[in-house]
């Protein structure tokens, strides 16, 4: 159990960067690690994933809990952008391997 505000927010942290790594190994495996822009993006969606666990910090919580709800940001957040925006390039389907990969591309999860 965790209560108080920075270990909350490091647990959220942890959580998010877990599920920020599950969510790049395609693109590692693809040979199209991320790079400039997109490690920003990534670094971005852990720390707000670690920011959204907040609510609620004054109360004793399961880390579990915690990390699990650190972790749904960066996916969620993904899943949205994907919903939200058509691929890039003018490329029909999803694959963006023959094209240039935008940051949004990044976000929505299109290695």
């Amino acid at each position: 159990m965790i209560e108080g505000f920075v270990p909350t927010l490091l647990v959220g942290i942890v959580g998010a960067f877990l599920a920020e790594v599950i969510r790049v190994l395609p693109a590692v495996r693809k040979g199209k690690p991320p790079r400039g822009w997109d490690l920003v993006a990534s670094l971005l969606q852990v720390v707000l994933g670690g920011g959204a666990v907040l609510f609620g910090w004054d109360q004793e919580q399961s880390a579990l809990k915690v990390a699990v709800m650190g972790a749904a940001f960066p996916l969620l957040f993904s899943a949205a952008v994907d919903g939200a925006k058509p691929p890039s390039g003018g490329h029909s389907g999803r694959d963006v391997a023959h094209g240039e990969r935008s940051v949004a591309d990044y976000f929505a999860g299109r290695f």
